[in-house]
């Protein structure tokens, strides 16, 4: 079913990304958890709820899907989980009414009717951080160090130079 006829015959609620490997060793796809209310058409200015969990507490050990609290010896992982869920009950109670912006993590936001791709994702609609200055330069030195690594690898060392200049 296309997005114009879903949206034709019913309301599109939330839309949340799950984590890539939710379903190893099975499959590795990006998975999607769609909440619809069905049989009423889509409004145009209705908020949808826009979330993207990419941690829920499990790690990948000799590809299976473990929770991390369980591992010996018990491993830190996040889990978004515990965060999103209590704003997505809220938002389905009053979804007129309740708004939400976490960066990374989830908004609400009405559907860009506008957009010709009719992107149906969080990653469209949920902001992104603001890098600080210093994760700025950490990553620069981390892409120059991954270069220098890269030249040297393959002989090409007499390229470094020319980054220099």
């Amino acid at each position: 079913m296309a997005y114009s006829a879903l949206l034709r015959q019913h309301t599109l609620l939330a839309v949340i990304s799950l984590p890539i490997d939710l379903f190893q060793p099975a499959a590795s796809k990006q998975v999607v958890a769609v909440i619809v209310k069905k049989g009423f058409p889509h409004p145009k200015g209705q908020p949808v709820f826009w979330a993207r969990v990419s941690h829920d507490g499990y790690l990948m050990v000799k590809g299976k899907r473990l929770p991390a609290v369980e591992l010996r010896p018990p491993r830190a992982e996040e889990n978004q989980l515990p965060e999103v869920l209590p704003i997505l009950r809220n938002f389905l109670a009053n979804p007129e009414t309740y708004a939400v912006n976490e960066p990374t993590i989830c908004k609400t936001a009405p559907i860009d009717f506008g957009d010709p791709m009719l992107e149906l994702l969080p990653e469209a609609y949920v902001d992104s951080k603001m890098p600080t200055a210093a994760e700025l330069e950490q990553a620069v030195d981390e892409m120059a160090r991954e270069t220098a690594a890269f030249l040297v690898r393959f002989g090409k060392e007499r390229l470094a130079g020319e980054f220099g200049k």
